[in-house]
């Protein structure tokens, strides 16, 4: 099977006069050195995974955690960050997402010796002509549905199975062709779920409340969390066993004085083996410390039991 082509950047360029730039004086004369902090972040997070990231209260309360600032700050950089152009104004109250035409630029300019680059055409802020001209990207319609419900930890998840898409090549009537695919790139993609369909805001914001209350709990009472793998694998563990057990093993380790992720993830491993709570196997002193099976353990206290009425037998005329 084909490996699938990485979207994201493992760097990206930044430019040595930034501190000079005015949009940037602004931001840091608004926010503060914090305010420039948690933009290059934010870039870093949205070139990471490709050009542009969703930007909802999910990720406010998820990225206020991974870069230690309160909600307010955060909020506040990114409004700033929008009122004098560092993101698209227009694209955020339309679609929710945090993009430039200076990202999308420096995203291709990273991306040139790449054969095939895609591009969601709702989303992009490039001239389209030359675009086309270039014979190598690829502009394909949004989505019916975005949503961040599986991995609220991701940029965005698309949940269309078929997304429609529509290549753009360069050929001797190119106006016709452009504004056709265009068109068909885009009808209504933000079409609200079927009937049938599970009502996909009340799931994500469920899951959001869940791994609200999952970290706030860890942090009480373990210890805060401290950066992106602690981040991961407490999700991962909320996926995998569910928001009862992981609050319990958390409540556990608390207990037993534990202070990792790692205890809290043996002590659900455990449960997965044992059952939901089981206690842990006894341990006895003549096998090695090692737990004994209860069958085994039975058979001795039979023997054990025997051997005493037996000598209780032998002595019985001894008085």
């Amino acid at each position: 099977m084909a490996r699938p082509q990485k979207e994201g950047l493992d760097y990206f360029p930044l430019d040595t006069d930034i501190a000079e730039d005015e949009k940037i004086l602004y931001l840091e004369a608004e926010t503060g050195l914090e305010g420039f902090a948690i933009y290059v972040k934010l870039l870093s997070t949205i070139y990471r995974n490709s050009y542009y990231m969703m930007w909802t209260e999910t990720q406010l309360s998820i990225y206020s955690r991974r870069f230690f600032v309160d909600k307010n700050t955060l909020s506040t950089v990114v409004s700033v960050c929008k009122n004098i152009g560092l993101f698209d104004k227009k694209l955020f109250e339309k679609y929710q997402i945090l993009t430039s035409h200076g990202i999308q630029s420096r995203y291709l300019m990273a991306l040139e010796r790449r054969s095939s680059i895609k591009m969601i055409d709702e989303f992009c802020l490039l001239d389209k002509e030359k675009i086309v001209k270039s014979k190598k990207v690829k502009l394909i319609s949004a989505p019916k549905q975005v949503s961040a419900y599986n991995n609220p930890h991701s940029t965005v998840v698309f949940v269309d199975n078929n997304p429609a898409e529509k290549e753009l090549l360069h050929t001797k009537t190119p106006q016709s062709k452009v504004k056709k695919s265009i068109s068909s790139c885009c009808s209504s993609p933000y079409s609200p779920p079927e009937e049938n369909q599970p009502d996909e805001e009340t799931e994500l914001a469920e899951k959001d409340d869940a791994t609200a209350r999952v970290f706030d709990l860890f942090q009480d009472n373990i210890h805060p969390i401290t950066g992106q793998i602690e981040t991961d694998t407490l999700t991962d563990l909320l996926d995998h066993y569910g928001e009862q057990w992981l609050t319990e093993a958390i409540r556990e380790t608390a207990l037993n004085n534990g202070h990792s992720v790692k205890y809290i993830k043996s002590i659900l491993e455990a449960w997965e083996r044992n059952g939901f709570k089981a206690e842990k196997p006894e341990r006895s002193k003549d096998n090695g410390g090692r737990p004994q099976s209860n069958a085994r353990r039975n058979k001795k206290q039979s023997t054990a039991e025997a051997e005493r009425a037996k000598w209780a037998n032998e002595t019985s005329g001894w008085d």
